[in-house]
């Protein structure tokens, strides 16, 4: 996984509890660890905690049951920020990823 790629959870409790299906946007790297680097992912929209009933925007994850995805299909295109068109959607990534890199 790199910055500014989409991601998609693709195993059970992955990420603290996300759950199958939910997508995200990479926001950041984190190599304060020795073993492996961290993620900041933005999940969009944000994603149902299993079993908490609370919902979580960002995590911070090893990458463990994610994969990045070229591509969204239109199904998931419709969840991302209330079914933004691929513009606007485009739009939003590189604004969510200038404000992290900036900060």
């Amino acid at each position: 996984m790199k910055v500014g790629d989409l991601v998609i959870v693709y195993e059970n409790r992955a990420c603290g509890g996300v759950p199958n299906g939910s997508t995200g946007l990479v926001l950041d790297e984190d190599n304060s660890q020795d073993k492996a680097p961290r993620w900041l992912v933005r999940w969009t929209p944000p994603a149902d905690v299993l079993g908490t009933g609370m919902k979580m925007t960002e995590s911070l994850t090893y990458g463990s049951g994610v994969v990045s995805i070229d591509e969204l299909s239109d199904e998931q295109l419709e969840d991302v920020v209330g079914g933004m068109d691929l513009e606007r959607f485009s739009a939003w990534r590189t604004n969510m990823l200038n404000k992290r890199i900036l900060k």
